[in-house]
């Protein structure tokens, strides 16, 4: 009895030094990694006759992250993240054409569109893992995030005048702020270049649901009424792969 309970409070203080000695010297760490973001899926489908197409190209992307290390391989992140997508104008116009055919002349009609880009922002937690190739020198790094994404559908407008009646026909985007819950995931490479700063190199994989509503509507000449001719839900979903380069700051 004596030997088992010996053999047990021997067996605690291996395990409380190792968790001890495993812990993180430098639980700190912030860093900034910029890159580009390439559209997946829907999202940078430019067909347009597909409604939920995204017409998204690449663009830019921006992380600063806060992390705090509870242990050597395991830390605890504070992320935000910012992405910004360039658009192609002449899909999207002819989208706008297309779900507009049924209010427009093309005879009598004067085209004029204004198209811009998707932008979205990110607040996010999650946790991080790593593995040294060469201790102290070279890890490979893991990571999961959730959080708020905040996105700005692309703004779709196109405006028609009948030459003839000058009767005006709108066709645009509520691109009012759109919000929804997101995943990130990321794998990368960090070396360390002394004992304050690192350089990473990380790819990730973003999605979050940006659904927005599409209004046509039209105007006549002298008249204070909108004419509500139709609107209709558009299910768009950000999905991008992003890569980037960035510094680590060891505190």
């Amino acid at each position: 009895m004596i030997v088992k309970r010996n053999t047990i409070i021997v067996l605690l203080i291996t395990c409380l030094f190792s968790i001890h000695h495993a812990s993180a010297k430098n639980k700190y760490h912030v860093g900034i990694a910029m890159g580009s973001t390439f559209p997946l899926a829907n999202f940078g489908e430019n067909n347009p006759l597909i409604n939920n197409a995204g017409f998204a190209r690449p663009g830019f992307t921006m992380n600063f992250d806060g992390d705090y290390f509870v242990h050597n391989r395991l830390a605890l992140s504070a992320r935000f993240h910012f992405g910004q997508t360039t658009t192609n104008n002449d899909a999207t116009y002819n989208w706008l054409k297309n779900v507009t055919s049924d209010y427009l002349s093309e005879d009598n009609d004067s085209l004029r569109s204004n198209i811009g880009n998707w932008y979205w922002s990110s607040p996010l937690v999650g946790i991080k893992a790593n593995y040294p190739i060469i201790l102290n020198k070279i890890y490979i790094d893991g990571g999961i995030f959730s959080g708020l994404n905040i996105s700005h559908p692309s703004s779709q407008n196109l405006r028609a005048i009948n030459k003839t009646t000058n009767k005006e026909i709108y066709s645009e985007n509520n691109t009012n702020a759109i919000y929804s819950l997101p995943l990130m995931l990321e794998a990368g490479i960090r070396v360390s270049v002394n004992q304050n700063i690192q350089l990473k190199l990380q790819t990730s994989y973003y999605r979050a649901k940006s659904n927005y509503e599409h209004y046509i509507y039209a105007i006549s000449p002298g008249a204070s009424d909108i004419e509500e001719l139709e609107s209709f839900y558009v299910k768009n979903t950000i999905e991008a792969i992003n890569l980037s380069l960035g510094l680590v700051y060891v505190l």
